[in-house]
């Protein structure tokens, strides 16, 4: 079986940095000045892109997976 490599936006690296500190999703929204809603939609697409059931799965497999950041893409035609 070969690795996967994960791919998550720039946002999702933030939050789940934070994950790996032991913010909780309120300290997580307070850190990035985002809400609380949009930080559980965050987990949520973290805990689907890397296959784990809660937060300390989690962390503990981003320290043992490889991924990557996806650049950010703006819309509307933009680029970086």
């Amino acid at each position: 079986m070969t690795d996967s490599i994960y791919t998550i936006t720039p946002r999702e690296q933030e939050v789940l940095r934070h994950v790996q500190e032991g913010l909780s999703n309120p300290e997580i929204a307070d850190a990035l000045g985002i809400g609380l809603d949009t930080v559980k939609t965050h987990m949520g697409n973290l805990l689907f892109k890397f296959y784990v059931d809660n937060r300390t799965q989690l962390a503990i497999k981003a320290l043992t997976t490889t991924y990557r950041v996806a650049k950010h893409t703006y819309r509307n035609g933009g680029s970086n």
